[in-house]
């Protein structure tokens, strides 16, 4: 988590910022801890299955780099974890939600149709409260409490356990 609070508000990332930073800095902050990349190695592959919900990775293939669909994207990544990735469990209460947890929401003001996670943000602390703290790209936040970045949506929300 320390790479999480330590990128979280600085412009100095080790990856391309993109219009999803959010669910980008996620998947870069999941492959740097203990997820393993799923899809082939190989550049054909790279180039045709970028779009395909069972293939999550970052590569670096001829000096062009090559991201599917469900590194970046919340909609995509949770699709992929629902379906494919079988390593995450869904948990009842965002109270529940541990440090390096992944916490998906759908913010009305992004535009995706409703009930689609729109938004990724990782767990990377604790308030005084005992309450979760946020932080994420987009836009750029650290520690930020829960319940300040759920307050005006009206969700729904997922609690991950990574």
């Amino acid at each position: 988590m320390d790479v999480a609070v330590h990128y979280a508000r600085d412009n100095a990332v080790p990856h391309v910022r993109d219009t999803n930073g959010c669910t980008t800095f996620m998947s870069w902050v999941l492959r740097n801890g203990r997820y393993a990349e799923a899809g082939s190695e190989s550049l054909i592959d790279a180039v045709f299955n970028h779009d395909d919900h069972a293939a999550w990775y970052y590569r670096r293939n001829d000096c062009s780099p090559r991201r599917t669909y469900t590194w970046g994207g919340a909609r995509n990544w949770n699709i992929d974890e629902n379906n494919y990735g079988n390593r995450v469990t869904f948990l009842p209460y965002l109270s529940d939600l541990p440090i390096s947890d992944v916490f998906p929401m759908d913010f009305n003001a992004y535009g995706d149709p409703p009930d689609i996670p729109d938004h990724t943000t990782m767990v990377t602390g604790r308030g005084a409260n005992g309450r979760p703290l946020l932080s994420h790209h987009t836009t750029d936040r650290r520690n930020h409490p829960v319940w300040d970045t759920t307050g005006s949506e009206d969700g729904p929300f997922w609690a991950i356990r990574t």
